[in-house]
């Protein structure tokens, strides 16, 4: 059986590439606006507002990076978690941006996140507690599950959904955020995206190969969100709003409506 990009991958990536090539060239110039923003991230000693949001938006950057190669490659389901990953780190980083006092209680989850995977790693056999000593605490599992509980107690861990609202994102939680999850929980009506059914509505195979919708479909939203994350940290890093975000996000609206009016015109 050929690879999904079949026998000839660099072939396949190009026809991708030729049905929405505005598109491309427009991401890869975001891409690169976020990349040149890196170097700016200068962080303030002792500022760990600073520290978190610089390598959230590392990691927003390269996730944005991710959907790009994936839409290229006709990888859509695969791409939807990507920019599903791309939207939970600007919510948190939108949420430091409009309230500095959340970095506390961010850091703060983290403990909620640990109490739980070393609550499941009790349930698992000795063996496997075993494999991973090396990567557990140094004190005993029940000793640390003991302490993370104190430290939590009478606190709940901040959600996805509080950390978009809390950014002015909340919009965004309900609809993309909650579409791309169909794909990355494997939910039965995403699958469905990969049947082929006969004229009967009979299953008659399972699609390999890039997926059949448009790049555009893809990279439209994920480019609204990388630029977002741009004026984020220009907020807070108290840079000077790039002239060249300004003019790629009138280009953003620009092949939004341009969008807009093919769906219309179809």
């Amino acid at each position: 059986m050929n690879r999904y990009l079949g026998p000839d991958p660099n072939a396949t990536m190009q026809e991708i590439r030729g049905r929405d090539p505005v598109w491309f060239d427009h991401a890869g110039a975001v891409n690169a606006c976020a990349a040149d923003l890196m170097p700016q991230l200068s962080i303030k000693r002792g500022n760990v507002r600073q520290l978190v949001s610089a390598v959230l938006f590392r990691r927003i950057a390269s996730a944005f990076e991710a959907v790009i190669i994936l839409a290229e490659r006709g990888m859509y389901t695969e791409g939807l978690n990507q920019r599903r990953s791309m939207l939970e780190g600007l919510f948190v980083l939108g949420a430091l941006w409009k309230e500095p006092n959340l970095v506390e209680k961010y850091l703060e989850d983290d403990q909620h996140r640990v109490l739980r995977i070393l609550k499941n790693i009790k349930r698992t056999s000795a063996m496997i507690q075993d494999a991973i000593a090396p990567e557990l605490p140094p004190v005993s599992l029940d000793t640390k599950v003991a302490d993370l509980k104190s430290a939590t107690a009478g606190c709940n861990a901040s959600t996805a959904a509080a950390y978009a609202e809390a950014a002015g994102l909340f919009d965004y939680y309900l609809t993309d955020y909650c579409f791309a999850s169909e794909a990355s929980h494997h939910v039965a009506k995403d699958l469905e995206r990969q049947i082929a059914l006969d004229e009967d509505g009979d299953v008659d195979s399972i699609y390999w190969g890039p997926e059949a919708e448009p790049p555009s479909k893809l990279l439209s939203n994920a480019v609204d969100y990388m630029l977002m994350a741009v004026a984020a940290v220009e907020g807070l890093f108290e840079l000077d709003a790039s002239e060249a975000a300004a003019h790629l996000r009138v280009k953003t609206n620009e092949l939004h409506e341009s969008m807009l009016g093919c769906s219309d015109a179809g």
